[in-house]
């Protein structure tokens, strides 16, 4: 989560204008191109931690993760799973439980735990398909998929949405 939050950080901040890797024009990229933006973006980060990143983890069952970061710990491979989704996908606020929790923090290296990585463009796109959401921020998107989350995946799974919203120049 710490990386997110400065990943997050240079994405808005950065000199070189990171987002526009984010956009194709004024349209934002597809899930498969913004998930390996950023993990190209962390490639580096947790390599230098001796954890390195899988892209399309293959899972129990042919499922593929998004992307893993394994690490040994005790003598013992842990495995960090993340599923990522754009704001507008139809199942944004089943997935955290319905493939994190069911296809990939079920694994026995991840020990029921993972990140569900949810990409922001701005209360102007779609939220889970529809046009009219009501969610003005990532923080109420958040509050939002956490509060539709069962109980007993709140303490296991994290919800971390990036927000990739160009900022206005006032």
């Amino acid at each position: 989560m710490e990386q997110l939050e400065e990943l997050q950080e240079v994405l808005q901040t950065a000199d070189t204008h990171p987002l526009v890797g984010f956009y194709d024009g004024e349209r934002h990229v597809d899930e498969n191109t913004e998930r390996n933006r950023v993990v190209d973006r962390l490639r580096d980060r947790f390599t230098a931690m001796n954890m390195p990143i899988v892209l399309e983890h293959t899972m129990a069952d042919t499922n593929r993760c998004d992307f893993t970061a394994s690490a040994m710990i005790d003598g013992r491979r842990r495995l960090l799973v993340v599923e990522a989704k754009g704001q507008w996908h139809p199942q944004l606020f089943e997935a955290a439980s319905t493939q994190l929790d069911v296809r990939y923090a079920s694994h026995h290296d991840a020990e029921k735990q993972g990140v569900y990585l949810v990409f922001w463009y701005g209360s102007g796109t779609k939220v889970a398909d529809r046009v009219r959401h009501g969610i003005t921020s990532p923080g109420a998107l958040k509050e939002k998929i956490t509060s539709i989350m069962e109980a007993g995946l709140r303490g296991r799974l994290d919800v971390f949405v990036l927000d990739l919203s160009r900022r206005r120049s006032v």
